[in-house]
């Protein structure tokens, strides 16, 4: 077997119930896969990966220095979490040679394709690679309208919308995503009176779900909302 043999191996499972939306597809694919993919997404699928990537990056950073205790000897979960990777690479790449032997002796080809990319990391693992896939100019072309200095970022609503009595279907929205009944929003979106979601539809049989993830009392300063549709519900 070449040693110099790129890394193919694609994964044995596969989920019974596939992903409906972009963001999740993202991320269940391997690094390497990600960009030729992205470029292949509509403008507002495009938007949504960036956007929950960069919500990734922010907390990442909140969190940085974030401690269990207040303990000066005590480091950062961080801290902790990176030194916890570092080991268990450093032991598979001990490991990694005699394992290597027996899957060839057993002609277990997937294996030392995957054993292979062990013995080139020499124990120190892969650097991360979730945002270099991201240019300026992705950002320039397709703005991203969010604010991580408000409280409620990050947070996501649920929404559902049946029209007619009929069964349910998507709200037809730039800032919403997915598909029902999985279909959700930005909180910050869905509570801003530019977004006009929570106001007075031109057909009075739709009726309109929003679920909240946390109780948030913004949402009843929306003016215009019918008494019959405010189907909203805060947990």
């Amino acid at each position: 077997m070449d040693s110099n043999e790129p890394y193919d191996v694609e994964d044995e499972y596969f989920d019974p119930i596939p992903l409906t939306d972009s963001w999740g597809q993202f991320l269940s694919m391997r690094f390497r896969k990600r960009r030729g993919w992205y470029e292949g997404l509509g403008e507002k699928e495009q938007r949504l990966v960036r956007k929950e990537m960069k919500r990734i990056e922010y907390f990442r950073e909140v969190f940085q220095d974030r401690k269990i205790s207040d303990s000066e000897e005590d480091p950062p979960l961080v801290t902790k979490l990176k030194a916890a990777r570092a080991e268990w690479n450093r032991l598979a790449f001990e490991r990694c040679g005699a394992e290597l032997s027996r899957c060839k002796a057993e002609e277990n080809w997937r294996s030392c394709r995957i054993l292979t990319q062990v013995l080139r990391r020499e124990g120190n693992g892969v650097a991360d690679d979730h945002f270099s896939i991201f240019t300026q100019e992705d950002d320039e072309k397709n703005p991203i309208d969010h604010s991580p200095d408000g409280s409620d970022y990050g947070h996501n609503g649920w929404l559902m919308l049946f029209k007619d009595g009929k069964r349910g279907t998507e709200m037809e929205n730039r800032h919403c995503s997915g598909k029902f009944p999985h279909q959700k929003i930005e909180i910050q979106q869905l509570l801003s009176k530019e977004v006009d979601l929570l106001r007075r539809t031109e057909n009075p049989n739709d009726l309109r779900y929003f679920h909240l993830p946390a109780n948030n009392m913004a949402w009843v300063e929306v003016r215009g909302v019918p008494q019959h549709q405010r189907c909203l519900r805060a947990t």
